[in-house]
């Protein structure tokens, strides 16, 4: 492998760097193991720790003026990429060896300066959704428990794994960084008055789960039902001709013709359709709040 430093102007850091380069005597490759189990599309935390001369230690995390930027390492990677600190790892188990994601680290500066690691990475047998309220009412906490082929399971809050590994859609939402919030402007695409969740694994689009959210509608809401939009107006049509000029007397030239009418206007383009038919059904549920009654509400388009 060739590397080819290009001559830019330093900074303070670069410079620092540098200096601690060259103090180096030996580096480990790290990652945090007590992070969690880690599976098929994980992202992993790396870190590279230096020994330098007098017992002194540098690592990649921090902003100490201690230490070594990423830019004075090499890193390979066997089963997913690296970029900016974190490993990714692929979503194609058959791209990663048995092993695990096997890991080089080198100093660009001193290759005589290597680290291997070799990280263990686990399959998902299957996983389960589940969601809690959060603060704003028309949105919810989505969790996840993976179970694993060795029986182990681990959920989203261990930081093992994140929710890019999975492929979402939801009927009458969205879900974005493991929250779903309910549209704003169209509830037609609910069914039975739910908010429908359903999620697969990237790397094993058959390992699959579906939850449904019930809606009450207790808190405010906006509906926006537009027709469609109408067809543009005929053209207008074409003006009169101009007159002839009249004919100059002796050698004299002609006189400029008149000009010509003005074109009538273009007729009104036509009404846009209506938009759909929607049934709104309201109930009394048979509950009260600070002795007001709460309606159910059920919109459907027809």
């Amino acid at each position: 492998m060739l590397y080819c430093l290009l001559h830019q102007p330093s900074t303070a850091q670069d410079i620092r760097t540098k200096q601690n380069v060259k103090k180096i005597e030996s580096i480990e490759a790290m990652y945090p193991a007590d992070s969690g189990l880690y599976v098929v599309g994980s992202h992993i935390p790396l870190m590279v720790k230096a020994l330098q001369k007098r017992g002194k230690e540098t690592i990649t995390a921090g902003t100490s003026n201690n230490k070594i930027d990423w830019e004075a390492y090499a890193v390979e990677v066997e089963g997913g990429t690296f970029k900016d600190g974190l490993i990714h790892v692929t979503n194609k188990r058959s791209e990663i060896p048995n092993e695990g994601v096997k890991v080089k680290v080198g100093v660009i500066m001193r290759p005589d300066f290597k680290d291997e690691l070799t990280i263990p990475i686990h399959e998902i047998s299957s996983f389960e959704l589940n969601y809690k309220p959060s603060k704003d009412p028309a949105s919810y906490n989505l969790q996840a428990n993976v179970r694993l082929y060795n029986e182990e399971t681990i959920t989203n809050k261990t930081g093992s794994f994140t929710w890019d590994i999975f492929d979402f859609k939801v009927t009458g939402g969205s879900f974005k960084n493991g929250v779903v919030t309910l549209s704003e402007t169209d509830h037609r695409n609910m069914v039975n008055n739910t908010l429908g969740i359903e999620a697969h694994l990237i790397a094993n689009p058959t390992i699959k789960n579906h939850i449904n959210i019930p809606q009450e509608f207790k808190n405010e809401m906006v509906a926006f039902y537009g027709g469609k939009t109408g067809r543009n107006g005929r053209d207008g049509a074409r003006g009169n001709a101009g007159k002839d000029g009249k004919s100059g007397g002796g050698q004299r030239p002609g006189g400029d013709g008149s000009a010509g009418g003005r074109g009538q206007d273009g007729s009104d383009g036509d009404d846009g359709e209506d938009g759909e038919n929607i049934e709104v059904y309201v109930a009394l549920s048979g509950s009260q709040v600070n002795g007001a009654p709460i309606l159910n509400v059920h919109i459907k388009s027809t």
